[in-house]
């Protein structure tokens, strides 16, 4: 595997001294500590209840067409995709299912 780049690790001595990927941010960036921390889903969208998803998917015009146990399915007139939203109404949809409705159906979920 020799293809593979090897990220040298950051030890006590060498804790100031920038990463690779450090590289492209400036020495004032890297002193603010301005993109420290990559940003994730869990901070890119919002927590929402499956209610309210389902909610804004009727508001839209989505059309609930099935429901198998928690997993209901919806259809739009004009939209290949079909959309699946799983869970009970209370609990909160994971950020990945999040980002796969906001892709399908266009709307801003933030």
């Amino acid at each position: 595997m020799r293809w593979l780049k090897t990220v040298p690790a950051r030890d006590k001595f060498s804790a100031k001294s920038p990463l690779p990927h450090d590289l492209a941010r400036s020495a004032r960036q890297r002193a603010a500590g301005v993109g420290d921390e990559p940003e994730t889903s869990n901070e890119i969208f919002r927590k929402m209840k499956v209610k309210d998803i389902i909610k804004a998917l009727k508001a839209e015009g989505w059309q609930e067409i099935r429901q198998e146990s928690s997993h209901r399915t919806f259809k739009k007139d004009g939209v290949e995709k079909n959309v699946v939203v799983n869970g009970q109404e209370s609990e909160e949809l994971s950020p990945g299912v999040l980002s796969k409705i906001r892709r399908v159906t266009g709307l801003t979920l933030r």
